[in-house]
């Protein structure tokens, strides 16, 4: 009988049936490309994100492939998470916001609760 994975269930390389380091990396990239997509997309990106999560790897491969320029996109967004944390953090304040954007996207009111947030990302890794 076959268990169905629950949305806790971390996807683990094994999963999704690759195996090796480089391909545990690239697992990890492709869930951080998937972040980004869930965060900063728009509806249809946020889609494309929820069938990225779905797919096996060989699936994922095809996706990846059939819109590269969204893929690509997000990586580059995932990778400069600090820079548009800071973004958003400006052009809330100069709109009148007190606020402060941690690089999870999440909009706090100080900046110990942003670096609190940064911590436990960093202690959950994600």
């Amino acid at each position: 009988m076959a268990s169905q994975l629950g949305d806790d269930t971390p996807l683990t390389p094994e999963i999704l049936g690759v195996t090796g380091p480089a391909n545990a990396a690239q697992h990890d990239a492709d869930l951080n490309t998937i972040a980004a997509m869930q965060q900063w997309g728009g509806h249809f990106v946020r889609q494309l994100a929820e069938l990225a999560l779905r797919c096996d790897y060989y699936n994922l491969q095809k996706l990846k492939a059939a819109w590269p320029e969204h893929w690509h996109r997000y990586e580059e967004m995932h990778a400069h998470r600090d820079q548009i944390a800071s973004l958003q953090t400006r052009m809330a304040q100069a709109s009148g916001e007190n606020v402060i954007y941690c690089r999870h996207n999440h909009k706090h009111y100080d900046k110990a609760d942003a670096l609190a947030c940064d911590e436990h990302h960093k202690a959950w890794g994600s």
